[in-house]
């Protein structure tokens, strides 16, 4: 996240959603600040909804906490 900027929330939303634009409008996956949230109920489709979140993030140099990951049901 940016610090020390004025409405540095603002453009790291921004930012997220630019970057998740394709999956935010195919209505797999929700983004607020650093949550990210993919509704998919069928198994396999939602493990490629997560391969291709972590590819992207992977693209932008961006990256997870893994202790910070929730993986519910």
């Amino acid at each position: 996240m940016f610090f020390c900027i004025t409405n540095s929330f603002t453009i790291f939303q921004t930012m997220i959603n630019n970057i998740f634009w394709d999956l935010i409008v195919e209505s797999i996956m929700i983004v607020y600040l650093n949550n990210i949230l993919i509704f998919i109920w069928i198994l396999e489709e939602h493990y490629r909804a997560v391969y291709k979140v972590m590819e992207v993030l992977a693209k932008y140099k961006l990256f997870l906490h893994s202790e910070k990951c929730n993986f519910d049901k």
